[in-house]
């Protein structure tokens, strides 16, 4: 009824426009008429704006391409820094430390990618199915004095993880969605950026791999260890964040929320910030 309501009123106020003398217009002079050039103009931009408006809330579907900058714990790989780094700098004291992904994270470099198809059910409620997949590896390979007569201590460790997920998404605009319309310039974008909150339940599968290669001088592989593990979680995700519109069909999506997980939440739990942008078709 709002919708409704606001068109009648976009198209009474063209009328307007057409019947109501302009301020500059002295006493003596006579009403414009509908072939007046400025009248026309005014109503043909009033049923353009009309026919935008109209034209935006015919398109429901959508779909959206982003990054997600994830912050898990990681704490599993605290292992690494407790046993298995004392370990070799206390055969090769100048040896500086494996990487991990936990430096990654910490460096902001941890970005899966992720889309979205979805569907506009109201001013205020969008849902919307996400999928992604993800991999990665880090490796550190050194060489480094040994205690044992300046021999050669050989390093080389090398960890992979990878996930695969698909989760349901619903959104809440508590102002209504931002308006997808031809906008002048950018502090007009960000005057119809509108406020969003979300709920996300996602499947992960989720695993790692990882392999450790010590050896002295010649033998480089005296000591080889493997490790692997996998994981099916479900997750929450609670966000809130902005929407800052385009054009008539597209949207740049900006939140922030953090990661719920049930199981081996030492490991994924973390805060997730989102960036991407959606396009209505």
């Amino acid at each position: 009824m709002t919708d409704r309501f606001q068109n009648i009123t976009i198209r009474i106020v063209g009328i307007l426009c057409v019947l109501v003398p302009p301020a500059w217009c002295a006493a003596g002079d006579t009403l414009p008429t509908l072939d007046d050039a400025d009248s026309t103009l005014c109503l043909r931009g009033i049923e353009a704006v009309v026919e935008e408006q109209e034209e935006a809330e015919q398109r429901r579907w959508f779909v959206l391409v982003g990054l997600v900058n994830v912050y898990p714990r990681l704490q599993r790989e605290q292992l690494i820094k407790d046993i298995l780094d004392p370990a070799i700098r206390f055969l090769a004291p100048g040896y500086r430390g494996t990487k991990t992904f936990t430096d990654m994270r910490d460096d902001g470099l941890l970005l899966p990618p992720q889309i979205s198809v979805g569907r506009v059910l109201s001013r205020h409620f969008a849902l919307s199915v996400h999928v992604g997949y993800s991999e990665g590896a880090v490796r550190t390979k050194k060489k480094n004095p040994s205690l044992l007569l300046g021999i050669p201590l050989h390093s080389d460790v090398r960890i992979r993880r990878y996930a695969a997920y698909i989760g349901l998404d619903l959104d809440y605009y508590p102002w209504g969605m931002a308006a997808l319309r031809e906008y002048p310039n950018w502090g007009a974008r960000l005057r119809a950026a509108r406020p969003t909150l979300g709920a996300r339940y996602t499947r992960t599968w989720a695993g790692f791999d990882a392999q450790v290669r010590l050896g002295l001088g010649p033998f480089r592989e005296l000591i080889k260890v493997k490790l692997s593990d996998d994981w099916a979680l479900a997750n929450i995700t609670l966000v809130a964040g902005v929407d800052v519109p385009l054009n008539s069909r597209s949207a740049l999506i900006f939140n922030a929320g953090y990661n719920f997980f049930w199981e081996e939440k030492q490991d994924f739990a973390g805060t997730a910030y989102t960036v991407g942008w959606r396009y209505m078709f």
